[in-house]
């Protein structure tokens, strides 16, 4: 396994989050200055944007520990624990994105994603080889 083992998002994906956080509020209160109030619905894209800039700001998405593969894809998205052995298939869904079938206790195979343009360059290249190795552990 490579040395490095936790990938967070890449800088200018969080970045794009706090412009939409910023232009979503702008525009809420820009239309209700014009007497637009329907234009109130833009916080929702400024409220949107600063939760998933201050998420993707420290959280890591993807751990390989000893045992175990950690994903947290999403802020709402559950920790998703899986254990190397548990690992069934590493999927190409195509370039960008790769599903990781596991079983689960109940012996039920199940898919997630990842969709690799979330992680910098240097970073895509690293997961893959760890995921690799994963799959022959």
């Amino acid at each position: 396994m490579n040395s490095k083992t936790d990938f967070t998002m890449k800088k200018g994906t969080v970045t794009s989050y706090l412009v939409v956080g910023i232009l979503g509020i702008a525009a809420c209160i820009i239309l209700i200055l014009l007497g637009m109030i329907p234009g109130t619905m833009f916080i929702l894209f400024g409220i949107l944007g600063f939760t998933y800039y201050a998420w993707g700001k420290k959280k890591i998405l993807i751990a390989f520990k000893d045992e175990h593969l950690e994903l947290k894809l999403a802020p709402a998205a559950p920790l998703t624990i899986i254990s190397y052995k548990d690992i069934v298939d590493v999927e190409e869904k195509n370039s960008n994105i790769r599903r990781i079938h596991y079983k689960t206790t109940g012996g039920k195979v199940k898919k997630i994603a990842v969709g690799l343009k979330t992680f910098e360059e240097n970073d895509r290249e690293i997961i893959l080889q760890n995921l690799r190795e994963c799959r022959i552990v």
